[in-house]
């Protein structure tokens, strides 16, 4: 959402560097609703 919020601005995104931080046993319920609610990209490898 935030590229193609940013898109429409006229900003040309070229690349994305993602910060992965291994998912805890407190974290991932958080992290996985954020994926699916919210489309953040995250916990995609072995879940």
């Amino acid at each position: 959402k935030k590229i193609v919020g940013l898109s429409g601005y006229g900003i040309e995104i070229v690349e994305r560097i993602p910060i992965e931080i291994p998912p805890n046993e407190i974290n991932k319920e958080y992290l996985i609703t954020k994926r699916d609610k919210l489309g953040h990209l995250i916990l995609r490898k072995g879940e």
